[in-house]
């Protein structure tokens, strides 16, 4: 039994960005004033595709390496809706369910949680999806422990020991190259795939198959974004001047400071103050911003109908106070990229977006809920956590074209589709697809019917 790594093969060895196609009508603003078309922001620079990128149906913002955009990387970075590359701990109750906020569809199991050295809940769970945790870190070979009332709507797969107390259930199999414990009462709807040697307590009944277990580790580590590196190649590649905005508008300025921003690409030094209050996209936004993004007090990012962002970070993430940050209804259209090792936040907040930080501890002491995802170097949750994942980022476009045949590594490569020895097609089983996607009529989807 093989599960394929999430490996994302994105090499930034050279910084080359294409110009964009002309047009960007559909956004206009009072900075831009009646400047004629080609000097609107958006404008002149282009990104892989040949329809027009400020009109919402070309490719989303090119980055360097010559044929990704900021959806190949969405897609592919936020299949769960929380992985650390090392550990997540939550004191509390761990909630997960997901929803599509392009079909209106609610109340889902796609909502997968990983961790590739172990998973700690402490005060029960309700996992909307499967847990997968792999197979580095941790000598006591501890994967996945559990206490309290649980319920995992699919698998478990873990690349170590699995320990859980309290009231288990399992909706479909387990897959384990250590041993499977329940302290209290286990019920598996499936299968106990374990490796040999291995076994398994406390579930009663449950059917048992020896096999070769091997399982990856659910969360690419190895390869991260540069974030730092996108961010410096935007210094000079960019919309600030037709769109008259300063770098360091928002750089540590006192006093109501508010932005509302067209289609188009824009630079900041950095994002800081209290005075800092809100960031409004009109359009297809990118912001790169140099430096931290620390902002303390009331403040908001939000969308315009049909407006999307991304907002890359060199460094530190820090917001509190009461904030309404990105879109609660559709987070698939906020994703976050972060370069630095802090991410925070705290007070009372209305979070919704994709946040990938494989450097930072992402640490919050209270009861905390959010629609989206996180991606984090190691989660840290002091009290309650839920998270409502929206399964429309899966359907993020991209512009990266097909592989040739026989030029696949795994199911990223392929869009919806199976890489099998090498070539984009049809799956067959699971294991055609990288985690936490299943293999359903052919295609690789998240949802199990």
């Amino acid at each position: 039994m093989n599960r394929l790594s999430p490996l994302l093969g994105l090499v930034f060895s050279s910084f080359v960005v294409a110009l964009l196609q002309p047009g960007c009508a559909a956004s206009d603003s009072t900075e831009t004033g009646s400047a004629p078309l080609a000097d609107k922001p958006g404008n002149g620079q282009q990104g892989g595709g040949s329809t027009d990128f400020c009109k919402g149906g070309g490719a989303t913002i090119p980055l360097p390496g010559g044929d990704l955009c900021t959806g190949d990387l969405g897609k592919k970075l936020f299949r769960f809706a929380t992985c650390s590359c090392k550990t997540t701990s939550v004191a509390g109750v761990l909630t997960t369910d997901s929803f599509n906020s392009s079909t209106g569809q609610d109340k889902r199991n796609g909502a997968s949680v990983g961790a590739n050295e172990k998973l700690t809940d402490m005060g029960g769970y309700s996992i909307g999806g499967s847990v997968y945790v792999g197979k580095t870190g941790d000598a006591n070979g501890m994967g996945f422990q559990g206490a309290g009332a649980g319920k995992i709507a699919y698998d478990i797969w873990s690349g170590k020991d699995v320990s859980l107390s309290g009231v288990v259930q399992v909706g479909r199999d387990i897959h384990a190259t250590g041993d499977v414990s329940a302290l209290g009462i286990g019920s598996v709807g499936g299968t106990a795939h374990l490796s040999a040697g291995n076994s398994i307590h406390g579930f009663m009944g449950a059917k048992t198959v020896t096999e070769n277990v091997n399982i990856e580790n659910p969360c690419d580590c190895e390869k991260k974004v540069d974030v730092p590196a996108i961010v410096s190649n935007f210094k000079s590649t960019n919309d600030n001047a037709v769109a008259h905005i300063d770098a360091n508008t928002f750089a540590n300025r006192a006093g109501v400071q508010s932005m509302t921003l067209p289609c188009g690409k824009y630079y900041l030094s950095s994002v800081g103050g209290s005075g800092v209050t809100k960031i409004r996209a009109e359009g297809r936004v990118a912001m790169f911003v140099a430096g931290d993004f620390n902002v303390a007090g009331a403040f908001d990012i939000d969308l315009a109908d049909n407006a999307e962002i991304d907002l890359f970070i060199a460094g530190d993430f820090n917001v509190a106070g009461a904030t309404a940050f990105g879109s609660v209804a559709k987070p698939s259209k906020v994703r976050v990229y972060v370069g630095g090792q802090n991410f925070r936040f705290a007070g009372a907040m209305a979070v919704g977006g994709n946040f990938y930080a494989p450097n930072a501890t992402v640490s919050l002491a209270s009861a905390f809920a959010m629609s989206g995802s996180i991606f984090a170097d190691t989660l840290q949750m002091g009290g309650a956590f839920t998270i409502h994942y929206d399964e429309a980022i899966l359907d993020t476009q991209g512009c990266k074209p097909p592989p040739p045949p026989g030029g696949c590594k795994n199911s990223d490569d392929c869009g919806g589709q199976a890489c099998v020895n090498g070539t984009c097609g049809a799956c067959t089983v699971d294991e055609d697809c990288s985690s936490p996607l299943y293999c359903v009529e052919g295609k690789c989807v998240n949802i199990v019917h």
